[in-house]
Order: C-alpha cells, then sequence, then structure tokens
C-alpha cells in the first residue's frame, strides 16, 4: 500500500499537536495527579537574520542526536506484548521542533 507523504506528515503534525497540548493541559490543571511534564523551550527576539541557517543546522543535528539518545532508551525498555495487553505498557516520548516567526531571509 502506498502512503501519501503529505497524509504522513500531516499525521505527525496531529499526533505531535495532541500531545503538546495534552501535556500543557495536564500541567495547567490544579487537581493533576503526579509531578508536571517537562516541557521546556528556549527563544530570542534579536537574532540576526543571517544566522538563522546556523542555528537551525544546531537544532536540527543536536535535536537529531537526543532524539535517537531517548529512542534507544525507549526501545531497551520497552515490554513484550503479552505484558502491554496486561496494562504495563504506557505511550511516552519526547518531542523537539524548531521555530522561527517570520520568513525573513538567512542571508
Amino acid at each position: 500500500m502506498l502512503i501519501c507523504p503529505i497524509m504522513t506528515i500531516r499525521n505527525e503534525f496531529c499526533v505531535a499537536l495532541h500531545d503538546l497540548v495534552a501535556t500543557t493541559d495536564h500541567d495547567l490543571n490544579p487537581q493533576r495527579e503526579g509531578a508536571l511534564y517537562f516541557q521546556r523551550m528556549v527563544a530570542n527576539e534579536r537574532i540576526r537574520a543571517r544566522f538563522l541557517r546556523v542555528f537551525r543546522r544546531i537544532v536540527g543535528e543536536r535535536g537529531q542526536q537526543l532524539l535517537e539518545m531517548l529512542d534507544d532508551w525507549l526501545n531497551m525498555h520497552e515490554v513484550d506484548d503479552a505484558k502491554a495487553d496486561n496494562g504495563q505498557a504506557v505511550r511516552t516520548g519526547d518531542g523537539i521542533y524548531f521555530f522561527q516567526d517570520s520568513d525573513q531571509s538567512e542571508t
């Protein structure tokens, strides 16, 4: 079955958006059970446009390294299918994204 790349991207976007909203909802809920979920960001409104390409590369390279390390850890701690069916498994993860407010030139 051929999967349309646009549909795959749209699905990944929807999952990422859902997870971010669910994390925010959990953290803002005064009656939540358990600790706050980890949610951090960095931003600066005074970066020269010519450095955007460098920052985006750093985010991509270091973000990829971190995600691969976290993926390895998750895979090492994965339960088998039988245990997952017994309620011993939960879905968890982490996401990293780059953002830029304008389409300013990067030169």
